[in-house]
């Protein structure tokens, strides 16, 4: 009876731990998958100036433009201008972010 008792609580160990590691791997899991949605929206939140004017419905040149004259945010990278859609969301709703 020793012997069986010990199997049956060897058998309970290994099952509470297994059940235990699937669930931190469950929450591993989902921590990846809302980092790497949180990481594609940082990357579609920066857009090209085709890609902002499009999103703003005006043409590239006015885009430009604005972005000259500091009326819209923006950055510059080199000759290149980027824009962040959240920026633009904001700028759009209250003004200059």
């Amino acid at each position: 009876m020793g012997r069986d008792s010990d199997n049956v609580e060897q058998t309970n160990d290994v099952k509470g731990a297994t059940e235990r590691r699937s669930g931190n791997l469950d929450r591993r899991g989902a921590q990846r998958l809302r980092a790497s949605a949180d990481h594609k929206r940082r990357a579609t939140n920066v857009l090209t100036a085709s890609e902002a004017a499009s999103f703003l419905k005006v043409s590239r040149q006015a885009l430009y433009e604005a972005a000259g004259r500091d009326e819209i945010p923006h950055r510059r990278i080199g000759k290149r201008f980027v824009f962040s859609r959240d920026a633009l969301l904001s700028w759009l709703e209250c003004g200059y972010a």
